[in-house]
């Protein structure tokens, strides 16, 4: 798949709603937005969203970036420059009637991002009595409708408005950060503010996990914050708390001096240096949340109820017709019962009374096998099959010895001469 522009569509041009994907959608399809925040900067923030978006890119997903840092460093990365831009998130925040869609940039394949300027950092200040400051965002991304599979919201290093609008539109967190002393004590925090968010503006957030970045793996003091970490999400397993099902996101993301590099150029790191450790932990990463969100949607359609039958004409009315009357009726099983005995005295006399000489008369019963289905054959027409098939069988072998005997046959059943008969 490609990673750069389409042809005739450069780098940064307006996106309108729908018009990336080549298909447009048959139906409504869920949406996942997640918003990246920590208050604490440098920790590689900004660096994942990007990444991870481009990750859901290259595996064919619609997605869109939405830079809400007035930095505009998500901006930077996906080589868009802030200053020629005449529309970005700012206008979406402040007018409310602003149509978002001339704000939306196209920077790769699959992959949309709505910029950010400096100007973001008045907006704050312009938004503190507007009465309702706190879902502009939340009201812009719904007017994009289905356009975009996965909506990743870059907040600021801060607690302020900003981070606000981003948490009233997402429905998960994702925490980058380091394993580091300082950055577990500041999740606490941040863990306070999802909570508020959760129970006062949106109560369908939730925290999926946290990305470790720039990780070191070897060093002692990483593993012993790794470990507390998982033991405090696993603690609040049974508490009604937006964390509970938050965990350590694996693979955690290697340091690498790529990642540093590759914004300076515009690119993400699968651009700059897709061979890179960082590349690989990146699309291991992304191909993991994108394996649970497909898993999720499937349960969520397989336990969908089904569809309402459609209404079926009614049927006519069945008639009863009287059956006619069987011919024999339940003597059919008598009648047949009383010809097997019929045939079993005709054999028995034909091998005792007729030939009581023979190997079979003197020395053994024939018909030993033969009345142990006598019982069971008045039972049914399943039974009388059995015991048909079984005199079928014992009368052949009776006649082939008989045959023998007059030297009409060989040892094998073979047909001999009727007219030279074997001596003895």
């Amino acid at each position: 798949m490609p990673d750069g522009p389409a042809p005739g569509q450069g780098i940064g041009s307006p996106v309108i709603a729908r018009a990336a994907s080549a298909q447009p959608p048959t139906g409504p399809r869920p949406r996942r937005l997640i918003a990246f925040m920590n208050q604490k900067g440098g920790v590689g923030k900004t660096t994942t969203t990007v990444n991870l978006a481009a990750a859901f890119a290259r595996a064919g997903r619609s997605t869109l970036v939405v830079d809400l840092d007035p930095q505009a460093h998500a901006t930077l990365h996906l080589g868009i420059d802030p200053g020629e831009l005449e529309t970005s998130v700012y206008n979406v925040l402040v007018d409310p009637s602003f149509d978002v869609t001339k704000a939306v940039r196209r920077a790769r394949d699959n992959l949309s991002v709505l910029p950010a300027v400096t100007d973001l950092a008045g907006a704050e200040h312009e938004l503190a009595e507007a009465p309702d400051k706190q879902k502009r965002l939340e009201r812009a991304l719904n007017v994009l409708g289905d356009a975009f599979e996965f909506v990743l919201i870059d907040c600021p290093p801060s607690l302020g408005l900003l981070t606000i609008n981003g948490l009233t539109a997402a429905r998960e967190v994702i925490i980058p950060m380091q394993a580091h002393f300082l950055a577990l004590q500041g999740v606490g925090k941040l863990l306070e503010t999802v909570s508020l968010v959760r129970q006062g503006i949106n109560p369908h957030l939730r925290v999926t996990g946290v990305v470790l970045c720039m990780h070191d793996n070897s060093s002692t003091h990483s593993r012993e914050v790794v470990a507390d970490m998982e033991a405090f999400f696993t603690q609040s397993r049974d508490s009604e708390v937006p964390w509970r099902a938050a965990r350590v996101l694996r693979p955690a993301i290697r340091r690498n001096i790529k990642l540093a590099e590759c914004p300076s150029f515009g690119q993400t790191v699968f651009e700059y240096a897709p061979s890179a450790t960082s590349a690989e932990d990146y699309n291991a990463l992304a191909w993991g949340l994108l394996g649970e969100w497909d898993a999720m949607n499937a349960a969520r359609i397989a336990a969908a109820p089904a569809a309402a039958p459609t209404a079926r004409k009614p049927e006519p009315p069945v008639v009863q017709v009287p059956a006619a009357p069987a011919i024999g009726g339940p003597d059919c099983i008598t009648d047949l019962h009383a010809w097997f005995q019929r045939q079993l005295r005709q054999i028995k006399r034909h091998l005792f009374v007729d030939h009581p000489g023979s190997l079979f008369g003197a020395q053994r019963n024939p018909g030993h096998h033969l009345h142990r289905f006598a019982a069971p054959f008045r039972q049914g027409h399943h039974e009388f099959q059995l015991l048909n098939a079984d005199i079928i069988r014992g009368r052949k072998r009776h006649v082939h010895h008989f045959r023998r005997r007059q030297g009409l046959c060989d040892r094998t059943g073979g047909q001999r001469d009727r007219w030279r008969p074997v001596r003895n």
